[in-house]
């Protein structure tokens, strides 16, 4: 499958999850891990895979078993699973309440909207 005809708010249902899993290790490199995202809760001890590259083996082991069907979490932090992209790390601002998206849409005093926001950065 060719992953940039693909993004990840086209996935609709369960079985689509193992695609989901494949676009962030192959085209993005990060590790990711099954999930109850629901729950916000991962199936599988997280910290392992912080600072390891989770196996290819136990990758598809998950597909096969369906336990991304839940969910995927992404682990944030280094790129193992992309060559081109050695030293890179994936970071993450979590804005998910108006004092944080007020907090990131403010500069030099002046608040811009949601929209001019998105259409700037």
């Amino acid at each position: 499958m060719n992953y940039d005809d693909k993004t990840i708010s086209e996935l609709k249902n369960e079985s689509d999850y193992n695609v989901g899993a494949d676009f962030w290790r192959y085209k993005i490199g990060a590790n990711v891990i099954p999930a109850d995202t629901r729950n916000k809760k991962p199936s599988v001890e997280w910290s392992t895979f912080q600072n390891e590259p989770v196996p290819e083996e136990l990758h598809n082991k998950w597909k096969s078993n369906g336990e991304f069907g839940k969910g995927i979490a992404v682990i944030l932090g280094r790129i193992f699973h992309r060559k081109d992209r050695v030293g890179y790390y994936l970071a993450c601002v979590d804005a998910d309440n108006q004092k944080a998206v007020s907090e990131m849409s403010t500069r030099n005093g002046k608040t811009l909207t949601l929209r001019e926001f998105a259409e700037k950065n």
